[in-house]
């Protein structure tokens, strides 16, 4: 029979212990494998940098065709408006082109326009094409996305239009008028066609995804409404959704609690800082008891989520400890997120950018006003040369070496 496998080892090279407690020795075969890894990387490194140098030279190509892409997005043949549509969603994630953009803006909200009115499946193609456009402009699509936002809430308002339809319209909505709408009629009515889906959800059969969409569009929405108009909201449905954390859904119970957190911290910011809910202790004692779910007949995966999410509630609620995290999206700049609706403003943007993210937070204007991150900072650090990476691998290299020569011998000591 041949060798076995040594499982003790993982793939970074690294001598883990096994669990009956044997000593493992650092060989050189291991230092061989330390050296092979170090060149794999800094090979790895070229090969990255110029993909990315392709990549770029893809986008330029893409930006050139703008034109092009913004002709057949509007031809009679439905792949050839498909594909054009899914060119531009991709360009537009990719790259923040400000000029282009406003340059074609009307003609971009026409082609939405129309895209909504057509089969469910290109309707649900424009709709990223919407939120990537006021994410782009900002305010100043205001006027022209006006149309196209009136026929979502149309379809959003529509019981007989596809689920998922009526979700991705709700999620896009949110973003668009949060980035671009500043009339009050157009917040008003948007806010009104989401609290009328998923205020009327029966809690035991609520869809998730429509109800996670609607729900989080709405409350995203609220932190700019004026504070006569939150009191209200909060008295009128702030019972309501704390129904839904009795829902058997998982989504249902997160949205809803994410929800109640958010409403919280507008509550705290522009009615009182020592605001709490009139249901305060009830409340709590439901969100800590699904913080610490242990029921059998929720699935294990479900109960990991709820006790994560509503943890980070329940903190921010009852002990006033907001989330806080830190993104670091270049070589020289972290945005930081500090509270409920930061971090749910965040997600959303990130289910709308997905990997592009950080590309839009070090380019795009828009984004970096909304977070408060100032004016762009040029990157004019050189790029490393290939000796300068093998010298640093090199480095590494002996580094990581000399540990697991000082942890084998730790484990030979716990052996004896």
């Amino acid at each position: 029979m041949g060798k076995k496998r040594n499982n003790n080892k993982n793939s970074d090279g690294i001598a883990i212990p096994s669990k009956a407690g044997g000593a493992n020795y650092t060989r050189d075969s291991d230092v061989s494998d330390l050296e092979s890894i170090a060149y794999s990387s800094v090979a790895g490194d070229i090969d990255q940098r110029s993909n990315v140098d392709d990549e770029d030279s893809a986008d330029g190509i893409l930006v050139d065709s703008f034109g092009e892409q913004i002709e057949n997005a509007q031809d009679k043949r439905v792949a050839i408006r498909n594909k054009a549509v899914a060119n531009l969603n991709t360009l537009l994630k990719r790259c923040s082109i400000y000029e282009t953009v406003e340059k074609w803006k009307q003609t971009l909200c026409d082609i939405i326009e129309k895209g909504l009115k057509r089969t469910p499946e290109e309707a649900i193609q424009v709709c990223p094409l919407a939120a990537l456009l006021c994410l782009h402009l900002g305010v100043e699509v205001e006027e022209a996305i006006l149309d196209c936002l009136s026929i979502m809430r149309t379809i959003i308002a529509d019981a007989s239009a596809p689920e998922h339809l009526r979700s991705v319209c709700a999620q896009t909505i949110g973003l668009c008028v949060y980035l671009s709408c500043e009339q009050f009629d157009v917040r008003y009515d948007t806010l009104q066609t989401l609290k009328e889906v998923w205020s009327t959800m029966k809690m035991t059969t609520a869809p998730s995804s429509l109800f996670a969409a609607t729900i989080s569009s709405w409350v995203l929405l609220l932190e700019r409404c004026d504070t006569g108009l939150v009191s209200s909201i909060i008295d009128e449905l702030q019972p309501k959704i704390c129904k839904y954390l009795e829902s058997p859904s998982v989504d249902v119970r997160i949205s809803a609690a994410e929800a109640l957190a958010v409403l919280h911290e507008v509550a705290v910011h522009d009615l009182d800082k020592n605001y709490r809910f009139a249901n305060h202790n009830h409340l709590e004692q439901i969100l800590g008891d699904l913080a610490v779910d242990s029921a059998k007949f929720h699935a294990k995966r479900d109960k990991r989520a709820q006790k994560f999410s509503l943890r980070q509630i329940n903190d921010a609620i009852f002990n006033d400890r907001m989330p806080q995290s830190q993104v670091k999206f270049n070589k020289r700049e972290a945005l930081q997120i500090e509270g409920c609706h930061t971090k749910l403003l965040y997600d959303s943007l990130c289910i709308l950018l997905k990997s592009d993210m950080n590309k839009h937070l070090t380019t795009n204007e828009v984004l970096r006003e909304l977070f408060d991150l100032g004016p762009m900072v040029e990157d004019n650090e050189p790029l490393k040369s290939k000796d300068e990476k093998v010298e640093r691998m090199n480095y590494l290299g002996a580094v990581s070496k000399a540990r697991n020569i000082r942890r084998a011998k730790q484990r030979d000591r716990k052996a004896v």
